[in-house]
């Protein structure tokens, strides 16, 4: 029996995707189904799957496993044997022709009316399997052989098969009727030589207007074919024939060939009409061969006639299979819906059924070897291959965006990598040249890979890299439990030995950075902020493992517990100490602020230890900048580090600022305390000096908390250090006078060496006289600006600053040192112009800032009257060139070129 040949070529894709007349397979819904059939793709449930089913319309079991099986087995007894082949309709006797012919003894009976010859005396027991019924019931269901001798004319023993066949035509199916048109003849072909012997029932044949006889030569016609046929080797056997029947034969036989003559739309009717000639030639009277299974002694003699003359030599070319057209039309119908059932059964991922449908599709076609069948069947062999192209084709997308939700894509893949499992069967029975097997390891391998190369990228110093290993170890956790039944288990302790070994050596080499920087030597504000990120790291790896549940990675962070409990505590200690250097400080500066003490120039030297102070305030800001490390070192006792920074940053910004007003109002006391010794005057400036270099420091060090208002107050420091360190210059240029009686209100005059040392007396004594009346005018205004418009002191004042700046330039004027220190005495203001143009500068400046604050911008109106005036001066090029560099970084400041 010919196999069905699979055609391997159609699992290419691209070639699936063109198979015609084919629902798709709706992979993307499809669930691995239970033994229960509980879950549902799409929206067909179990109920409605089961009522889409089809039943069949025929036994394909009882066919292929039990008919065309017998046929086959038949097939193996004739198998390279000469064989005499009776064929009939059912009911004409053949089982009874071949107990005669075998030498079987009968008595006859009545059964319902019917004679019936039963068999009495076995010539041969493996005649048992030939069954004898009466009436017109078959009782041969496949072809049936026995091996019979006989002597030939010259005496010799020979032995012939005799095969009794089913009767064609009978009413036990459509599987009766293509076993008998397929099997019977897939097992004669295999015969050495055929000896045809056609058995009629003499009584019947002309029933129905010859309808017995013809189905019965049609089927003679439909099993030697169409085209050549030499009859000439048949014989012919008549049953039921008494009397005078024997003679009538050819007479009746006649008749038929005439009535086929004259009706030319009867079927093949040219070979009837020669097979009718042949049997006419054959059945003359006193030729005619007739069987009586009452005269028993004339059986050898039938045999040896029917015997003698020509036979089927080549079986194999002279048998062709056949099937009536309403078997073709049933077996068509139930292959297709054996592919309907598969679909559907692919559809709800039943792949059991969809085997067993396959299964009984491909074995119908390869038990029939009909062209037809073959057809047929290669659809649902295309549906199958289709099924597992696009099932791999959605792994393989699935496996490709995996990444982007592996909580919900993750279930998918492994429902179809199961489901995928499930199909390897199929595959196996399709043909496909695909691997199922290799296909899911190497998509398993794929997601294990690119989950330990996840891990091999995880970088400790970047934040939220804990999140990605926990991720990462998570995710294939969830992989190997997913996949189990898919990967053997030494894989699985394999890949889990590796993931473990990863993580080993990722988290180890961080735990010996971290000893070196915080358990070695005592950890700082600088390494806890270098090293904050592998701290968190750690810290959340081992809440990680201390919480998580993982299936498969047996992992513990026990090992490293020790070192952890060390990093911890030389942390804690640290933040304990650095609370205590805040508290102590922080109360110190809050009585200062209260006015709990008059400030002094002791004060200052609170800050003294600004590094210290720094470094603690700092090294609690890394700690309180990790939620993780922070309840790491005690949850319950740790303090509120963040508000303690908040009071600590507030106490150091308020004491600078006031430490700076304390300076400011020092130096000004110093500068306008005209009347004070100007040695003690001196000594107090360069306390200031040093007072300030001292607090800037300190500022310097804090820059950082609030930059804006640090950076003003060293700015202002800096002019106090300045104007302090020129007023220190300028007291070195002053003449020392050994006695002055300007503070005890005597008359200024000049001295004898002055009046001895001059040709212009007179002018001496009048310049003396007018500073007295300046003398004068400083006690009663405290000032020495006289304006310009008093005529005669004024304009004298006016010509002393100009005779400073030719003394000054060396040129020749009556300016002396003495006339200096008379002036300077009385806080002489030298550039009274200079002064007040700064004076008023610094004043509109405040008033602009004020401003500002309020509104939000610079922009003030010049009808706003000497403020909008002054700012409109401010923006000119004129004024902007001739300001200096302070006054520009103060408008900086406020933003006053941005609006």
């Amino acid at each position: 029996m010919a196999d069905i040949e699979i055609e391997v070529e159609d699992s290419n894709p691209e070639t699936m995707k063109n198979t015609d007349n084919m629902n798709d397979v709706d992979i993307d819904g499809m669930e691995v189904e239970d033994e229960t059939m509980k879950d549902v793709v799409g929206n067909m449930d179990v109920e409605d799957y089961t009522t889409e089913l089809k039943k069949d319309v025929m036994d394909i079991d009882l066919l292929v496993d039990d008919l065309l099986k017998a046929s086959k087995k038949a097939g193996e007894e004739i198998a390279n044997k000469d064989v005499l082949l009776q064929i009939g309709l059912t009911g004409a006797g053949k089982t009874t022709t071949a107990h005669y012919l075998a030498g079987t003894k009968f008595e006859e009976e009545d059964v319902d009316g019917f004679a019936h010859y039963k068999p009495v005396e076995l010539a041969n027991e493996n005649l048992t399997k030939f069954a004898v019924s009466g009436g017109a019931k078959s009782v041969t269901t496949t072809i049936q052989a026995v091996c019979v001798p006989f002597k030939r004319d010259d005496g010799r023993d020979d032995s012939i098969t005799i095969c009794d066949t089913p009767g064609f035509g009978d009413s036990k199916g459509v599987e009766q009727d293509i076993s008998n048109g397929l099997g019977i003849i897939h097992a004669l072909k295999g015969a050495a030589s055929i000896k045809p012997v056609i058995c009629i029932d003499q009584r019947t044949m002309d029933a129905s207007q010859w309808l017995p006889l013809r189905k019965n030569l049609s089927t003679v016609i439909a099993m030697i074919g169409r085209e050549s046929i030499d009859f000439s080797p048949f014989a012919y056997i008549f049953t039921r024939c008494e009397g005078k029947d024997k003679k009538r034969i050819s007479k009746k036989l006649e008749g038929f060939r005439k009535v086929i003559q004259e009706d030319p739309n009867i079927e093949d009717s040219d070979i009837l009409y020669a097979l009718l000639t042949d049997m006419i030639s054959k059945a003359k009277p006193g030729e005619a061969i007739c069987i009586d299974p009452e005269e028993t002694d004339d059986a050898p003699d039938t045999l040896k006639r029917l015997l003698s003359g020509s036979r089927l030599n080549n079986p194999a070319e002279s048998f062709v299979n056949f099937c009536s057209k309403e078997s073709m039309a049933t077996l068509s119908v139930q292959v297709n819906i054996l592919i309907h059932n598969l679909d559907i059964s692919l559809k709800v991922a039943n792949m059991d059924s969809a085997e067993a449908y396959l299964c009984k599709m491909i074995g119908l076609a390869k038990a029939l070897s009909l062209p037809e069948v073959d057809q047929d069947v290669q659809k649902g062999i295309r549906l199958a291959k289709k099924f597992v192209t696009q099932l791999s084709s959605n792994i393989e997308s699935l496996t490709a965006r995996i990444f982007s939700d592996f909580g919900e894509m993750s279930g998918a893949l492994s429902s179809k990598l199961h489901l995928l499992s499930k199909s390897a069967s199929i595959c196996n029975i399709v043909g496909m040249d695909f691997n199922c097997c290799s296909f899911i390891n190497g998509i398993t391998e794929g997601l294990i890979s690119k989950i330990r190369q996840a891990i091999s990228d995880v970088d400790p110093t970047v934040p939220q890299s804990a999140e990605s290993l926990q991720q990462s170890i998570t995710r294939f956790d969830s992989t190997v439990t997913l996949l189990q039944g898919l990967m053997d288990s030494d894989t699985i302790e394999k890949e889990t030995s590796t993931m473990i070994e990863a993580i080993k050596n990722l988290i180890e080499p961080i735990f010996v950075a971290l000893e070196v920087s915080l358990v070695s030597s005592d950890p700082t504000s600088t390494t806890l902020n270098e090293t904050i990120d592998k701290v968190n790291f750690i810290v959340a790896m081992n809440n990680f493992f201390g919480l998580s549940k993982l299936s498969t990675l047996n992992l513990e962070f026990s090992e490293w517990v020790s070192g952890l409990d060390n990093i911890l505590h030389n942390i804690d200690e640290k933040s304990q100490n650095c609370v205590t250097n805040l508290e102590d400080l922080d109360k110190s500066l809050d009585e200062e602020l209260l006015g709990v003490k008059e400030w002094s120039y002791e004060s200052l030297l609170k800050l003294n230890n600004s590094m210290e102070h720094k470094e603690c305030r700092d090294f609690l800001q890394a700690v309180s900048s990790s939620e993780s490390l922070s309840s790491a070192i005690d949850e319950d006792s740790t303090p509120d580090f963040k508000s303690m920074i908040r009071d600590f940053d507030d106490y150091v910004t308020k004491y600078s600022q006031q430490s700076t007003y304390f300076l400011q109002c020092k130096s000004q006391t110093v500068f306008d305390n005209v009347a004070g010794d100007m040695a003690g005057r001196v000594k107090e400036a360069k306390v200031i000096i040093e007072s300030t270099d001292s607090v800037i420091e300190a500022m310097t060090t804090f820059e950082d908390i609030e930059p804006t208002i640090f950076k003003k107050a060293i700015q202002d420091l800096n002019d106090v250090k300045s104007r302090s360190e020129h007023f220190i210059e300028d007291s070195k240029k002053a003449p020392v006078r050994h006695s002055h009686d300007i503070r005890r209100g005597k008359t200024l005059a000049p001295t004898g060496e002055e009046l001895a040392q001059t040709n212009r007396k007179k002018a001496l004594l009048g310049w003396y006289k007018k500073c007295n009346e300046l003398k004068v005018y400083w006690k009663k205004n405290g000032h020495c600006n006289v304006p310009q418009k008093d005529p005669k002191l004024g304009l004298w004042v006016f010509t002393q600053r100009q005779n400073k700046k030719r003394y000054e330039a060396g040129l020749k004027t009556a300016m002396n040192d003495e006339k200096l220190q008379h002036l300077s005495d009385m806080d002489f203001h030298w550039s009274v112009r200079k002064e007040r143009e700064s004076a008023v500068w610094d004043q509109r400046y405040e008033e602009l800032k004020k401003f500002q604050e309020e509104h939000g911008h610079c922009r003030v109106s010049q009808r706003s009257g000497r403020l909008g005036i002054w700012v409109m001066e401010q923006r000119s090029k004129r004024i902007r060139s001739r300001n200096n560099k302070g006054r520009l970084e103060k408008l900086e400041e406020i933003g006053f070129f941005n609006s």
